[in-house]
């Protein structure tokens, strides 16, 4: 049975959508804008964020200056940041499309992180009971884009590189490593601007992946 390696933010879980809900409250709450401010900010707030790969303190500072706010450090907003897990919802659509994956494949998941906020996010989302195998990179001592990352998976679960199979939106975690060790790779890039041409097959959205495999 193939193995597939299936990342957790921006693949699984739509964390664009939970910071953005988490930035909708912050601004109203901490910045005491009001729904047409926040309405007219937020989408500049977002390209700032780039989907969380920008530098965090960085982006923090760049969003602090465009909403001129001088009373919160980017620390502050960084922290208060860490909130957008509260933010995560389950998606029944994916579980079920996870539950027809597993009947023919088996279901890992490995992702970037501490082991207290990517746990959270696994429960938040209710993902746990759909995987065969979670590897979160503080428990197995790895990240990506180490390749151990990916081998530890495929020891974990007594598959080898040609029986498995990279899904992420990270070209350079989930992508680049996954090829070098002749693992299969699909590419959900949050943005066509993302798009890695290294990649075997490169999809829209999360919901095109049963429509590939199956």
């Amino acid at each position: 049975m193939m193995l597939l390696v299936l990342d957790l933010d921006n693949t699984l879980i739509d964390r664009d959508q939970a910071y953005a809900s988490f930035m909708q409250q912050w601004l109203k709450e901490k910045a005491f804008m009001s729904k047409q401010q926040i309405e007219a900010y937020l989408p500049q707030i977002m390209r700032i964020d780039n989907h969380g790969y920008n530098e965090p303190l960085e982006a923090c500072e760049k969003i602090l200056r465009v909403i001129e706010v001088n009373k919160i450090s980017a620390e502050q907003l960084w922290q208060d940041s860490q909130q957008l897990i509260d933010y995560i919802m389950p998606s029944d659509s994916l579980k079920r499309m996870l539950d027809r994956l597993a009947l023919r494949y088996q279901l890992a998941l490995l992702t970037n992180g501490s082991s207290s906020r990517q746990r959270k996010k696994i429960h938040n989302a209710t993902l746990a009971p759909h995987f065969d195998y979670i590897g979160v990179s503080e428990e197995i001592g790895t990240s990506k884009p180490s390749t151990c990352a990916f081998t530890h998976i495929l020891d974990a679960m007594g598959a080898s590189a040609r029986e498995a199979i990279s899904v992420g939106d990270n070209i350079h975690n989930d992508i680049e490593p996954a090829t070098k060790i002749g693992m299969k790779t699909i590419h959900i890039p949050p943005h066509s601007s993302h798009y890695s041409s290294h990649a075997d097959i490169t999809l829209n959205h999360i919901f095109e992946l049963e429509q590939h495999l199956l």
